[in-house]
């Protein structure tokens, strides 16, 4: 995106910068003229999406347009596979709701965590019923999911608590199963909502789409620990995605599926969408 900021352009630009956005639009750019402050409402196959010069948002249209699709079908497969219909599913690097629309279309809930204050507005203007928005960092957001407060992280997941001493020491806690209440949210980032009642179990279904420096090792040790039954990795960085695979495959979780796809033409980018579970 080409942002330019209107008292500063010179005039004698004007008819540079006039015919340089047609040809952005004779190469099949999505090209429009506003203030960097301003957001304007746009429809693609996912529905509608409010943009703004001072948000990210993909720069190749046909691109995206093949990206929700396929992230589409994804969805669809995981409603039988992982019942998404049930779950409230815990997005991530949001951004302005690129992909949050098509969470919401699939699953009962959606927590879309997004850092950005602009991109977190541009989100909560789609007034996705189902979506609570949240703006903090991934970091804060899990950080305030383990807190748990009322049940101390000192049993494993995969069994009730017991009395029995022979219990390792040496290895570090996991955290019980999640279960959303108003205690948990009460010191954290997170608004006090009648909806959060009912968002329990959030992390079982997780949704991700970092930046190009991938995901922080907090992060992935968070993730690691709630261990989701299926995680969706939106990626733009070859390099720091292989490094994350790594990461998560030593905290259980492991690549099951890949897909490519070349929205930088000539260009060592590559937007990549992994499917990973236990």
């Amino acid at each position: 995106m080409l942002a330019c900021s209107s008292e500063l352009l010179p005039i004698a630009l004007s008819p540079a910068l006039s015919s340089f956005e047609a040809q952005l639009r004779d190469a099949g750019f999505d090209v429009a003229s506003c203030d960097p402050e301003d957001a304007r409402i746009v429809e693609d196959s996912a529905g509608p999406m409010a943009r703004s010069a001072a948000v990210f948002s993909q720069s190749n249209p046909k691109g995206n347009e093949a990206m929700l699709a396929h992230v589409d079908a994804v969805l669809a497969s995981w409603t039988t596979e992982r019942r998404l219909e049930d779950e409230c599913v815990l997005e991530l690097y949001a951004g302005s709701g690129n992909f949050t629309r098509l969470l919401s279309k699939w699953a009962h809930d959606v927590l879309a965590v997004e850092a950005s204050t602009d991109a977190s507005a541009l989100l909560r203007r789609l007034g996705l019923l189902n979506v609570e928005v949240v703006t903090c960092s991934a970091e804060e957001a899990l950080r305030a999911l383990s807190a748990r407060p009322e049940h101390p992280p000192s049993s494993s997941r995969s069994s009730p608590p017991s009395p029995s001493p022979s219990s390792s020491s040496s290895s570090s806690p996991s955290p019980q199963p999640l279960v959303a209440s108003k205690a948990l949210f009460s010191s954290s980032p997170f608004p006090e909502t009648s909806r959060l009642e009912k968002l329990k179990g959030i992390g079982k279904i997780m949704f991700v789409d970092p930046p190009r420096e991938g995901l922080s090792e907090d992060v992935v040790a968070r993730i690691g620990a709630l261990l989701p039954r299926g995680l969706i990795y939106v990626s733009c960085a070859p390099a720091t995605f292989a490094r994350d695979v790594g990461r998560l495959g030593r905290h259980g979780l492991s690549l099951r599926r890949l897909r490519m796809f070349e929205l930088y033409p000539q260009t060592p980018h590559l937007e990549l969408i992994a499917e990973f579970w236990p």
